[in-house]
């Protein structure tokens, strides 16, 4: 049922303000304190140890992030091909089920469903 998911649009996981809101209502929705003694806000916002330091936006979220290595291009193309259908199929669960309103809830799901993606 709609009411057991959440829909966080990666978006909202890279601005330090819209990440804390964000992380918010994922503990609200799994019923964990979302303030307190127990939650450690400044975690969120601290590099991987895998990471040179902040992305170009400034933030350390994981797609800004400089790492120390580069992935090969061919493990990039693999990665496409596996997920790239998973995207639209989940594009369009999202808009069957209700689960998001209207396409521009999630800017990545515009992209998601063009047909010639893939």
């Amino acid at each position: 049922p709609a009411h057991q998911m959440l829909i966080i649009p990666s978006e909202k996981m890279k601005v330090p303000q819209d990440m804390k809101d964000s992380m918010a209502r994922f503990a609200q929705f799994l019923g964990l304190p979302d303030s307190g003694p127990r939650v450690h806000h400044d975690l969120i916002f601290k590099s991987s140890p895998a990471a040179k330091g902040v992305g170009s936006d400034g933030h350390v979220h994981e797609n800004g992030r400089t790492y120390i290595a580069e992935s090969p291009a061919e493990l990039s193309e693999t990665l496409h091909k596996v997920f790239c259908p998973k995207n639209q199929e989940l594009a369009q669960l999202l808009l069957d089920k209700n689960l998001i309103t209207q396409v521009d809830d999630i800017p990545w799901l515009a992209t998601a469903l063009k047909r010639d993606v893939c």
